[in-house]
């Protein structure tokens, strides 16, 4: 009688630790949706003063299904990367990247480029 008590609880406790596991690992999958999107500039600097026409606004995007560059649809290499020419008029210049996910949650970085000629 003793022995049937205690296989009957060591199976129950089996099936607890394999269903804990099973949720654990399903959460830390989940962890990267659950966090959003993540934006990164790698160039320009905000607050960059130039002489030139033309500069390249390049990042990294993560966990995203759209990017715009000032409402424009930009896109990404199969790792995230992107680098897009923008044109700089003189004087004070705002550059928004915008990026959203699947569930639509979205993050914006403003650059700030001064054009001097």
């Amino acid at each position: 009688m003793q022995r049937t008590r205690t296989i009957k609880l060591i199976r129950t406790s089996l099936i607890v630790v394999f269903i804990a596991l099973i949720a654990a690992y399903a959460v830390w999958g989940s962890l990267d949706y659950m966090r959003g999107p993540q934006l990164t500039t790698s160039s320009p600097t905000d607050g960059m003063a130039t002489s030139s026409q033309m500069i390249y606004i390049g990042g990294h995007a993560e966990r995203i299904s759209s990017i715009t560059l000032n409402g424009r649809a930009i896109s990404t290499n199969e790792s995230g990367y992107f680098n897009e020419p923008v044109v700089i008029f003189k004087g004070m210049n705002i550059e928004t990247i915008e990026a959203r996910d699947q569930f639509g949650r979205s993050i914006r970085k403003e650059i700030r480029v001064v054009g001097m000629e």
